[in-house]
């Protein structure tokens, strides 16, 4: 009940936000080409990025466990090609502590996936599991280009957050915001918001939103380099960076799309959802990041919040 209710509040939310530095013409000419670019309609996209779970300082770049990951997606034929590739490279006298042991075993990511087992090739041993997961008729993408557009359209919305939380919420913000300023705390749950005089949520603090960047998805997730790019079918392409932020926990992620030398930066659950589903290892699930938050809310809350309580706790 919790996540469905979750899930309405959050479908509600929207926000795009123009680079700071450009003026109201310049950020306007922004959304226009980016309103041109989606309305030819979907080519396809595509996605490459890596995860280093492990590389020793000690060692070159020849020893690591890494997992790649590439995907397609070909709007005309509705065809997603999910790809994944985990490889483990290291000395084998090190793996195994000069062969008195076997090498760590190691944990399968998908069912049905084809694993090499170790092996020892010239004192290097090496593991490696790949999988491909092909589905025929995605549709996940056939409302991308029309959100898009929309949100071009409405020229920047700013986030309306009624739709999200509860009053109870609101008020327990409002509290935590009060106890923070009599203690100067500048840190906090509540920093990721707007009050009125009254300490009133009135919205989602700009500060927080422009916190967002794309080297955390690097520094934090511990992702190396990676690509997505969208290619419509004039053969025009943008590519999209996430945006996400060392703060734990997350109230939103951000997409910043860069098209012909313009930079637009885009906060929108939908559009967030539609992404996560095409590259789940690197853009959250908004849902899931709203109710960590509200986790993290309930242990400031001093009676608990509404929408946690159980027939068991009333």
């Amino acid at each position: 009940m919790i996540q469905e209710k979750i899930k309405l509040s959050v479908l509600s939310f929207a926000c795009i936000i123009c680079c700071a530095s450009y003026s109201a013409d310049e950020s306007q000419k922004d959304l226009s080409l980016l309103k041109d670019f989606f309305s030819k309609g979907i080519q396809s996209a595509n996605a490459n990025y890596s995860k280093l779970l492990d590389s020793p300082q000690d060692k070159t770049e020849q020893f690591f466990q890494r997992s790649n990951y590439t995907i397609d997606f070909v709007f005309a034929e509705k065809k997603y090609t999910y790809s994944f590739i985990y490889e483990y490279r290291d000395f084998w006298s090190a793996l195994t502590n000069n062969n008195t042991s076997i090498p760590p075993k190691q944990e399968v990511y998908f069912v049905g996936s084809k694993i090499t087992p170790w092996k020892n090739l010239d004192g290097i041993g090496t593991y490696r599991e790949d999988f491909q997961k092909i589905l025929p008729n995605w549709f996940v993408f056939d409302d991308l280009d029309s959100l898009m557009i929309k949100q071009c359209w409405m020229n920047n919305p700013l986030p309306p957050i009624s739709g999200i939380f509860y009053s109870d919420e609101f008020k327990t913000l409002k509290r935590i915001y009060k106890q923070a300023q009599s203690n100067n705390e500048t840190e906090g749950l509540w920093s990721y918001f707007e009050f009125d005089g009254a300490g009133n949520v009135i919205g989602i603090s700009p500060a927080y939103l422009y916190s967002l960047n794309a080297k955390s998805l690097t520094g934090e997730k511990n992702f190396e380099d990676y690509s997505i790019i969208l290619r419509n079918n004039a053969d025009e392409a943008i590519f999209i960076n996430i945006l996400t932020n060392a703060k734990k926990p997350l109230l939103l992620e951000g997409i910043s799309i860069k098209y012909d030398q313009r930079k637009i930066t885009i906060f929108n659950f939908e559009i967030n959802s539609l992404l996560h589903k095409f590259v789940p290892e690197l853009i959250s699930d908004p849902r899931e990041l709203i109710q960590l938050y509200l986790e993290e809310l309930q242990k400031e809350s001093d009676k608990g919040l509404i929408r946690f309580e159980t027939s068991e706790n009333k």
